[in-house]
Order: structure tokens, then C-alpha cells, then sequence
């Protein structure tokens, strides 16, 4: 017989007659839980209709989320009816559960956050975002014994959990942060929870201010992580470097992006991090974004007075980088006319 394996966001040479004692042994490793007969065996019916690895390993997020004390009317029933639809109706009952489960503002708001960041959130930034959301707090203050100062790390935690392998963690600047496994799911909360610009550019501008630094000022409460520039130890953060220009560009701040894009200090320190490829990024982010508004003037990067103190220190690495762009790219326009400057000299 052949063995299976389970990796972040798939579940590999699984036989073509997956069974309910199949479903039972994967429940087990994968959340220590023994599920029912019957939930077991509708999962099996329902892999016989879908026979995709994803499939069954989103199934089974939610078979853990079953209680088996529930009817059949409630968790069984749904589950078969959805799993005629697809994956991403699969997906919506997930959510829906974690909804009946934790609260529906507190779950829509950190899916939304997961969703919107560009390379995942840690758990310390995600328990200050939603601390500074009253009406997540609010919510959660209607099945507590007192009002909430701050989101209490069980919760957060709670809810992370229930999402299983629906999140995979990555490791970046010592840290680990949790994003989506793969693109159905966070496609799927994004049109759940973030169906309007207005929604979208709210949030986007909460995670700007949060990555800049501005949230530890007049946050009510005490925040786990300040987002400085610079880390106590002095190295760059990257956590504040990577989120917070897309953020700001997204939420269409448009003066304060122009700001810290003109800030020698920020692109000293994206650069001292090796994130120069970023920065060209957004760089032509904010060009495509405004520029169609007349403000492309604003971008600094290739003008004379801006690239001539930028030279010496990065003038190579940059137009190496912007080169690789594609041809029709701005960027790519202005890489050639840097280089242009840089063999002049």
C-alpha cells in the first residue's frame, strides 16, 4: 500500500480509495482528534467527488472544528452540501464555524489582517492590531466578566489554532510569522471580509500606522512591539520596512508616502537591509499608483538632485536591480537613465 505524507497546504500520494479509517489516521496526526464515524465517512464520500489532496486536507480543518456532540443537521449535512460546490465553498463554512466559535467581528478582523499583509503577521503584531480595534474588543467584552484593557493572548491564540493548516509559519528577522498556506484560502477571506475598496483601504491604512510606528503614541494601551526603524541592537527592522511603504501606498496616503520617499534616512536603512529590490518596488508601486493623478513629479529616485548623494552608495546595485525589470516598467526607463549617469561620471 502506498503511504502518505502531509506537508504545508497539501497532502501528498494519498491512494485513489481514501476511506474512513484513512480520514481517522490523518485527523489524528495532523490535530490529535478522532472525529466520529460518520464525520470520517462523509469526509471520504465527499474526497470521492473532489479528489484533490487540498481538498481533503481543508476538509479535515474543519472536521476539527466539529463537535461530535452536535446533529448530523449541523455539521454532516452542511459539509456534503458545500462539498458539491468546491473547495471555496468548503473554505466559507470553515469560516463561518470559526465565526460561531470566537465571535464574528473578532475572526473577520484578524482574517482581514492575515489577508492584507505582505508577508505574514507575528503574534505579538497581531494581538496589538486587534488591541487597538474597540470593536473587536467590544465584542469579546459581551462573554467576559470585565471590560478589556487589551485582546488576551488565548484568544488570538485559540483562533490560530482552530485555523490549523489553513496557516503556515515562515521565519523572518527571528521571528515567526503565520500567513496563508495556500492562495484559495486567502482568496476566499478576502472576498468574505474585505469586499469593499473602503474596507480594504481602512485596514490598509490601521497597518500603516500600526508598521510606522505611530500606533505606540497614542494606542490606549501598551503595545507588544513599537515598529522602530532601527531595533534596539541597531540592525534595520525589516518588519517596518517590508509593510509599511505598501500599506501606505494602498491606503493612498499619498503625502506621507512622498515623505518617506523622499527620506534619505529610509532608503539608507531599505538598503543597508539588502532590500533594494523591494524599494525599487515600491517605487514603482507609488509611481502607477499616483502618477496617474498627477504626482509623479513627487517620486525623487531618478532625479539629478536625489540620485547624486544615492550614487555612492548604492548607484550600482540599483540600476543592476532595475535592469531586471520588465522593459515597459518606468523603473526600468530610469535604470537606464542612471546608468547612463554613472558611466558619465
Amino acid at each position: 500500500r502506498r503511504r502518505f505524507y502531509c506537508s504545508w497546504g497539501q497532502v501528498g500520494l494519498l491512494e485513489a480509495d481514501v476511506n474512513a479509517s484513512t480520514v481517522a489516521q490523518l485527523a489524528d496526526v495532523l490535530y490529535h482528534k478522532k472525529p466520529t464515524p460518520a464525520q470520517c465517512h462523509s469526509v471520504a464520500q465527499a474526497f470521492q467527488k473532489n479528489a484533490q489532496p487540498l481538498f481533503l486536507e481543508v476538509s479535515l480543518v474543519l472536521a476539527n472544528l466539529w463537535d461530535p456532540s452536535l446533529p448530523y443537521g449541523e455539521t454532516i449535512a452542511p459539509y456534503l452540501e458545500c462539498a458539491t460546490r468546491g473547495l471555496p465553498s468548503v473554505l466559507e463554512l470553515i469560516f463561518f464555524r470559526l465565526e460561531e466559535l470566537h465571535g464574528t467581528c473578532f475572526v473577520a478582523r484578524a482574517l482581514s489582517i492575515l489577508t492584507l499583509a505582505r508577508e505574514g503577521v507575528a503574534d505579538e503584531e497581531m494581538m496589538d492590531l486587534l488591541s487597538c480595534d474597540r470593536a473587536v474588543l467590544q465584542e469579546l467584552e459581551m462573554s467576559q466578566p470585565e471590560a478589556l484593557e487589551r485582546l488576551p493572548p488565548l484568544l488570538w491564540y485559540s483562533l490560530r489554532r482552530d485555523l490549523g493548516r489553513l496557516l503556515q509559519p515562515c521565519q523572518a528577522q527571528h521571528q515567526v510569522l503565520h500567513t496563508w498556506a495556500f492562495p484559495a484560502a486567502q482568496s476566499v477571506a478576502g472576498k468574505r471580509y474585505l469586499q469593499s475598496s473602503a474596507a480594504q483601504c481602512d485596514l490598509h491604512r490601521s497597518l500603516a500606522v500600526y508598521f510606522s510606528g505611530e500606533a505606540a503614541r497614542w494606542a490606549s494601551v501598551q503595545l507588544l512591539q513599537t515598529q522602530p526603524l532601527r531595533l534596539p541592537c541597531g540592525t534595520p527592522n525589516t518588519r517596518r520596512l517590508t509593510e509599511l511603504p505598501g500599506h501606505m501606498i494602498m491606503s493612498g496616503m499619498h503625502e506621507e508616502t512622498m515623505a518617506m520617499l523622499n527620506d534619505f534616512a529610509f532608503v539608507n536603512v531599505m538598503c543597508e537591509a539588502g532590500l533594494g529590490y523591494e524599494l525599487l518596488q515600491f517605487f514603482e508601486q507609488a509611481l502607477l499608483t499616483f502618477g496617474c493623478n498627477g504626482h509623479s513629479s513627487d517620486l525623487p529616485l531618478f532625479t539629478h538632485s536625489y540620485t547624486t548623494p544615492l550614487l555612492g552608495h548604492i548607484g550600482a546595485s540599483m540600476v543592476q536591480q532595475g535592469l531586471l525589470l520588465p522593459a515597459c516598467s518606468p523603473l526600468h526607463t530610469g535604470a537606464l537613465k542612471l546608468a547612463r549617469t554613472l558611466n558619465a561620471n
